[in-house]
């Protein structure tokens, strides 16, 4: 009975492992449904240090991506961008992408789309690249854009 019940919860446990996804583009950050390629583990650089992500497969394989190969990828269900050199994770991707930092005290980001480049969240920058009626969107549903005004 005690093998079952230690089965029965190492069943339960791997099936809730998060699947990690390679990202080629920013278009298929929206293919949520997609599968995880196989990919058992992504190893990143630290910081600027590395200039390449290593992808181990569940066959053994293990690929090496440039840091301009690649868009961005998920790993253990956080979805990261890779954007000159940095690591940013999403946050929100409503009206404009949030990202943050990928770093134990984060500073926060923001892009007009998955395509756009990644700009520091400061008044003045939202001013400069958000056109009027987006800022009033933004400002209606986030409350960390409410205390910068």
């Amino acid at each position: 009975m005690k093998t079952l019940l230690c089965l029965c919860c190492l069943f339960v446990c791997c099936s809730g492992y998060a699947q990690n996804k390679i990202f080629y583009s920013s278009s298929d950050v929206a293919n949520v449904g997609e599968e995880g390629h196989g990919i058992a583990k992504i190893k990143i650089p630290w910081g600027r240090l590395g200039k390449t992500i290593r992808v181990n497969y569940m066959d053994g394989c293990e690929a090496v991506f440039g840091e301009r190969a690649i868009w961005g990828f998920e790993k253990d269900g956080k979805k990261l961008r890779l954007y000159d050199g940095e690591i940013f994770e999403i946050v929100d991707s409503g009206v404009i992408v949030f990202y943050k930092s990928y770093a134990p005290h984060p500073v926060y980001y923001f892009s007009e789309d998955f395509n756009s480049n990644v700009v520091l969240l400061e008044r003045p920058k939202l001013l400069k690249v958000l056109p009027p009626e987006k800022l009033v969107l933004l400002w209606k549903e986030h409350g960390i854009v409410k205390s910068m005004f």
